[in-house]
């Protein structure tokens, strides 16, 4: 059986291109939180970018991901926000570093 998630190797390229951005925190959210493998896109909440940067992450993640990805920021903090917080899978956190 395949690992839904993905691998620790994958999870550091992600953490260090977050750093690169200076992102402050990146949440991964929605269907592709149980079902990667076979998932059409991947859905981030990014927090720390609202300028040109924000959408040339995006597009990195894209390209090292090599799938679509839908990337919201999470400012301003809106109900949809406080629920990805909530129910998402924080992979990187400036704050409090841990990719579990």
């Amino acid at each position: 059986m395949q690992e839904n998630y993905f691998n620790k190797e994958l999870i550091n390229k992600i953490i260090d291109l977050a750093k690169q951005f200076n992102v402050i925190k990146l949440i991964q959210f929605g269907s592709s939180l149980e079902h990667q493998l076979d998932c059409n896109d991947y859905d981030f909440a990014c927090d720390g970018l609202n300028d040109k940067r924000f959408f040339r992450f995006g597009a990195s993640l894209e390209s090292l991901l090599n799938k679509q990805v839908d990337l919201i920021p999470m400012q301003p903090r809106t109900p949809f926000i406080e629920y990805i917080e909530e129910n998402g899978r924080v992979i990187y956190d400036a704050k409090n570093f841990s990719w579990n």
